[in-house]
């Protein structure tokens, strides 16, 4: 890509057969599809640029994860990011029972980088200093299915391959950050595959990605 994507306004095009996903004992098994991830200064709201502060940048994932574990509950709501937003902009917060926890596998954000996190939310990396980091580990769930993402956890996973047209744009619009960037949030890395060597077990998966490419409307771009 020569510019960085931003949303609401671009899709993400592939497809994918993944043939074969074995998790052995002990063994945690991620698979992404995809893993999409946007980087702003916490401090001042501003993309991340070469050569400023790893101190205040961090690292915004978003991931479809058809593995791991399901930690977002109502029992145990510090893995579930403070707010989910539907699609008519509401807010509804992960205490409500109304939140949508089968759409979340989890959720850490991004520790001392970022002066709005509460006591006891949940942290990535508390050690990991410079380039703190957020996670937002999505759940297939018809929650995400109006931006084309899948509906459950069979949905494109093994034995079903599929063409995905994804609209990442319009999904990153239903998720709530901490320390928002005062700009357009800008798309730097999509990428598919399973995360391997996770865990203390094996983690064997065979898979297939092709056509994968990013549309961003021309409107999008300022140009006719």
């Amino acid at each position: 890509m020569t510019e960085a994507p931003t949303p609401p306004d671009f899709l993400v095009r592939y497809f994918l057969n993944i043939t074969a996903d074995h998790v052995g004992t002990g063994g945690v098994g991620a698979w992404y599809a995809p893993n999409m991830e946007a980087c702003w200064d916490q401090a001042t709201g501003e993309p991340c640029r070469p050569y400023g502060d790893p101190n205040r940048m961090a690292h915004q994932q978003v991931l479809l994860n058809y593995g791991g574990a399901d930690l977002c509950t109502p029992a145990a709501p510090q893995y579930c990011p403070r707010y989910h937003i539907r699609r008519d902009g509401t807010r509804v917060h992960r205490t409500d029972p109304a939140f949508p926890y089968s759409a979340y596998k989890s959720y850490c954000g991004p520790c001392q980088a970022c002066g709005e996190m509460l006591p006891g939310e949940n942290c990535c990396d508390p050690y990991s200093n410079p380039n703190a980091q957020s996670i937002y580990s999505l759940a297939p769930d018809p929650e995400w299915a109006h931006w084309g993402f899948p509906a459950h956890a069979g949905d494109g996973f093994v034995g079903d391959p599929k063409w995905h047209e994804l609209n990442v744009g319009g999904l990153f619009t239903q998720i709530w950050f901490p320390c928002m960037t005062t700009k357009p949030i800008e798309i730097v890395t999509v990428n598919i595959g399973p995360e391997t060597g996770y865990g203390t077990g094996s983690h064997d998966t065979n898979f297939l990605i092709s056509d994968f490419d990013i549309l961003v409307p021309s409107a999008a771009r300022g140009t006719q």
